[in-house]
């Protein structure tokens, strides 16, 4: 799956200037992102368009492990530099078979034009689904 976007149409909240984070502003885009990795890797889910900023409203992460293992399943942000900035859901498995963890942001998480969400599996026997969902506003 890879990123989807909507306009946003807000009733009965109406945002504060200088406020950001706890809603939409009113001309925000709504983003969904979901992607998986199977195996020792990492895999983006949604890349920061230029001029804009991403909210992260809320997140899910879902371990998937085949057999028994040391294993660690991360749900990140990095920077345009690849560097890691947070990691919004950072699960450690060592039994087969499955977990979920998921939350909702209040105020959302921030990135930056160019940043990255991703998924991250350090175990062959795992395979790690990252979803979230928020919006974009101009930066």
């Amino acid at each position: 799956m890879s990123g989807e976007t909507d306009q946003v149409r807000w009733r009965g909240v109406r945002p504060v200037e200088g406020i950001s984070g706890i809603w939409p502003a009113l001309n925000a885009t709504r983003v969904h992102g979901a992607h998986y990795i199977a195996g020792v890797g990492t895999q983006v889910v949604y890349t920061v368009p230029a001029n804009k900023k991403l909210y992260i409203a809320n997140a899910l992460i879902t371990l998937k492990m085949t057999a028994a293992a040391d294993a660690g399943g991360k749900f990140s942000v990095r920077d345009d530099g690849d560097v890691h900035k947070y990691h919004l859901l950072y699960v450690l498995q060592n039994t087969a078979g499955y977990q979920n963890v998921a939350f909702n942001l209040v105020p959302a998480a921030e990135a930056e034009a160019g940043w990255d969400v991703y998924v991250n599996s350090n175990a062959a026997v795992l395979t790690v689904f990252g979803m979230f969902h928020g919006w974009l506003e101009d930066a």
